[in-house]
């Protein structure tokens, strides 16, 4: 009986410590999700406030403007490879790109966030071989 028991005793430290190293990784992404949240309710309150100008006129928002001055690059134009590095600009952290694809590239962010493909727009090229500065 006494072995039973702590063989018992064993496995479920072993659970126990799995579960907490789960629930610190979730923590990770909860903090990912709040940042993503609050980016998100400011870029809605900025365009839900009053205009303070007359009526009749029409004003721009400031990404409306940069959109129009800086087109996004098609992938193709790029000239982007496997192993070229990145920056995503939400986190504005560095990726390796594993992939290219037609719509974006696929770069690995993370043990638990995974795999995820980037469109032109979500990132700006830092290293490139296909490119000469």
């Amino acid at each position: 009986m006494e072995v039973l028991i702590a063989f018992l005793s064993i496995i479920w430290s072993i659970l126990c410590l799995i579960l907490f190293f789960k629930i610190w990784g979730a923590t990770n992404d909860i903090a990912e999700m709040k940042d993503m949240m609050h980016s998100f309710l400011n870029n809605y309150n900025n365009s839900n406030r009053p205009s303070q100008q007359p009526v009749g006129t029409v004003q721009q928002s400031a990404s409306e403007v940069s959109k129009k001055e800086t087109p996004t690059p098609k992938i193709e134009d790029l000239g982007l490879r496997p192993g070229d590095y990145i920056v995503r600009n939400f986190d504005n952290k560095e990726y390796k790109i594993e992939e290219v694809r037609p719509n974006g590239v696929l770069v690995y962010i993370g043990m638990m966030a995974g795999y995820r493909t980037l469109t032109p727009d979500q990132f700006t090229v830092v290293k490139s071989s296909g490119i000469k500065r």
